[in-house]
């Protein structure tokens, strides 16, 4: 009996004794709100994988250094987590994860030489683009003719009434009546003289001359004559 006690003793000596902790903890969004049926895994050996389907995690591990990894999609992206932990001592120990966007993964899914282009017909835009331009220098060629016509219209000088043909009046007696009437019907017999490229006796003459006609009258004043229009 005593021989069979020292056995089992020797035996419980030379056993190793192996340590376990229990890893338990949540999974949360960004948002702190429960992912349910999250994948978590630790790189043990083996290595361990559960669903999470309330959001709860749970993992026995004896003394070592491990990885755990969780990993979801939500609303069409996907999201990870990792942390490293080290156990050194048994007992329980709570490690919640938080999800985050896997922009790698992402980048994947998303990879847009999947995605479908619609073919753009650039023949029918370029096109359309030449109409476009076609009619607005159409446009500006038509503003610019009425601008120029308008500004010609309000411009042009009412001419004065014209002699028939038979008048006693020749062009540069015309021409004195033209100026007159241009000015209110009188003027200088200097103003008129400035106004002709003639010398001061020609300009007399036709103003005698038109006084004559009885087309105009002069009015002596001081030193210089004024001529009316009749």
């Amino acid at each position: 009996m005593k021989k069979e006690g020292l056995y089992l003793l020797f035996i419980i000596i030379l056993t190793p004794i192996v340590f376990s902790a229990k890893i338990t903890g949540t999974v949360y969004d960004l948002s702190l709100d429960k992912v349910n049926n999250a994948i978590v895994f630790v790189d043990s050996s083996p290595q361990q994988r559960i669903v999470a389907t309330d959001g709860i995690y749970s993992f026995n591990l004896p003394i070592g250094n491990y990885e755990i990894k969780v990993d979801s999609t939500i609303d069409g992206t996907y999201y990870s987590a990792k942390e490293n932990v080290e156990i050194i001592d048994d007992g329980e120990y709570t490690l919640d994860l938080f999800l985050y966007p896997d922009l790698i993964e992402n980048d994947e899914l998303y990879d847009d030489s999947n995605i479908d282009i619609p073919e753009i017909n650039i023949e029918k835009k370029k096109n359309n683009s030449i109409n476009l331009l076609i009619s607005l220098v159409f446009l500006i060629v038509i503003m610019i003719y009425f601008m120029t016509h308008k500004k010609k219209k309000k411009s042009k000088e009412k001419k004065p009434e014209s002699y028939p043909a038979d008048s006693p009046l020749d062009d540069d007696l015309q021409e004195i009546i033209y100026l007159l009437q241009k000015n209110g019907g009188r003027m200088t017999q200097k103003e008129i003289r400035k106004s002709f490229a003639l010398s001061e006796a020609k300009i007399s003459m036709m103003i005698t001359k038109l006084i004559h006609l009885e087309q105009v009258k002069k009015i002596k004043k001081g030193r210089g004559n004024i001529i009316v229009l009749r």
